[in-house]
């Protein structure tokens, strides 16, 4: 299950319509323009929907083979979602409500009432006991609606109206956020506007003011929110921003200044963005496909496509599968395991690991991903700090000497030791010290928190996903080591938020 969707205006047209497996890359052929997708929990399973047929196929990811059909859904299916447990799917219909399918039997439970016009996103909260919903309304207002219903009892739970000119960017959220992206008309002019709204409380949780964000979504089980902004009125000057909403600030900005990227689709995990988009400058209908890394802002890799009339793409809940569907009913789902983790020409995994060319890492990472025995102990050694503790302590004495000259050489000294000194600098900052010394110990948590997000120490947020998607008992000691050693730190948050996704395929 896609634990948000992004709505887009853009479809992948890809001239195969036969089946085939090459490279870790499956086509299967819908028939019809392929409107929406939904990977199951497990990853094993795709289902795709259209708005000209009223079947929904159920595709097997490892063969490409259809294995059953949901439908017949009368006016066509709009937008699909599985809940957390895969027992069930929401099929969003043209008529504005949403069908509840038992899987595997393919039969059409509950009708959930909707909005009587299209919806165009769907998900499950995260126990599967509520399912929010979206749409665009394009009457004589123009405002975008959200509706969240009961699943006990079928009826709504609560609903929110919010008025816009056009909704660039909508996404869902398991916890009942709502990352909206909107054009407004206040006061006779245009403002561009980006807002995290709480269902629960029908208050916005955030507001990001006047960001032109083209793709906006936050991360299933919070905190962070990820966007493509465009700080201006310059084609191609676009940029992803990583927030975090439970801190209220900005951790990470990376300028996308090559092409102009449009409707971009996250990952689960936060850690890819899929877009297509046309070159700067051109005006033909040949775009791109593109997989991007977001903590660096580099191409993974891309895929030359027809830019038509609407795009849709998602990525498996795992992070390791990505799908796009297109006008001609052609579907694509790469497998990155085997596109990036079966090539020979990878000669040295640990420095690929750490290199700023964004596919030569990821190669890397599914390699070392495939032999755990050796990568976890391995990773383990490398993330553990080797500064000799006793000279830490002595270097930290030092910044209470008498001496001024003293004092100042040390604090530089154990700056050039940044990030590694972040788990040490955090209980000594609780000690009852001198305000010179605090003052000092405040500018090297800053320094730490700064340096790890340095291209050098990017490898580092890489070796998590490794642990990640290596998920045994001993990769997952590991994560929790990083997430109580570091604390306040975005290394630390993406070792919890990695334990977190463990634990659920660990059920």
């Amino acid at each position: 299950m896609n634990r948000f969707i992004s709505i887009g205006v853009l479809a992948l047209v890809f001239a195969a319509d036969r089946l085939r497996a090459d490279d870790g890359v499956i086509t299967v052929n819908h028939g019809h323009p392929v409107w929406a997708l939904a990977f199951s929990p497990d990853g094993k399973l795709l289902v795709t929907g259209s708005r000209k047929d009223s079947k929904a196929p159920i595709w097997d990811v490892a063969s490409g083979k259809e294995v059953g059909r949901f439908g017949p859904f009368q006016s066509g299916v709009f937008a699909l979602a599985f809940a957390p447990d895969g027992k069930t799917l929401a099929v969003a219909t043209g008529d504005g409500n949403v069908r509840l399918c038992d899987y595997p039997s393919g039969k059409v439970g509950a009708e959930l009432v909707g909005i009587q016009l299209p919806i165009e996103a769907l998900v499950f909260s995260k126990g599967g006991k509520s399912l929010v919903a979206g749409c665009n309304r394009r009457e004589t207002i123009a405002m975008t609606e959200l509706l969240h219903w009961h699943l006990k009892n079928a009826q709504v739970k609560s609903s929110r109206k919010i008025p816009s000119l056009m909704t660039t960017s909508l996404s869902l959220t398991t916890d009942g956020h709502v990352p909206v992206a909107s054009t407004r008309l206040e006061n006779g002019k245009i403002r561009h506007c980006t807002q995290l709204l709480d269902l629960a409380t029908a208050k916005d949780r955030l507001s990001l003011g006047d960001w032109h964000a083209v793709g906006i979504a936050a991360l299933p089980e919070g905190e962070r929110l990820v966007a493509v902004v465009r700080p201006n009125a310059a084609v191609g000057d676009q940029c992803l921003v990583l927030w975090d909403y439970a801190q209220e600030q900005e951790l990470c900005r990376v300028k996308w200044l090559v092409e102009r990227v449009v409707s971009p689709v996250f990952s689960s995990d936060g850690r890819f963005v899929a877009s297509h988009g046309q070159p700067v400058g051109s005006h033909d209908k040949i775009g791109s496909l593109r997989l991007w890394e977001t903590l660096t802002g580099s191409e993974v890799f891309q895929f030359g496509i027809q830019w038509v009339d609407s795009v849709n793409a998602a990525f498996s809940l795992n992070s390791r599968m990505l799908a796009c569907g297109g006008r001609d009913g052609t579907v694509r789902i790469w497998d990155f395991a085997k596109v990036f983790g079966d090539n020979d020409k990878v000669a040295n995994l640990w420095s690929d690991l750490q290199s700023d060319d964004a596919k030569k890492a990821l190669q890397a990472q599914w390699r070392l991903s495939a032999d755990p025995a050796n990568t976890v102990p391995e990773l383990v050694r490398r993330l553990n700090s080797n500064l000799d503790r006793m000279m830490v302590d002595r270097l930290f004495a030092d910044l209470e000497n008498e001496s001024f000259a003293v004092r100042s050489r040390s604090a530089d000294t154990l700056t050039k030791w940044t990030p590694e000194l972040l788990p040490m600098l955090l209980p000594i900052k609780k000690t009852e010290k001198t305000l010179e010394f605090q003052r000092r110990v405040d500018q090297l948590l800053s320094e730490c928190r700064r340096r790890e997000q340095l291209p050098e120490n990017l490898w580092r947020f890489r070796a998590i996903a490794i642990l990640e998607h290596i998920n045994t008992k001993e990769s997952r000691a590991e994560l929790k080591r990083l997430a109580q050693d570091a604390p306040g730190t975005l290394l630390m948050s993406e070792a919890r938020l990695a334990l977190m996704r463990c634990a659920q395929f660990s059920k």
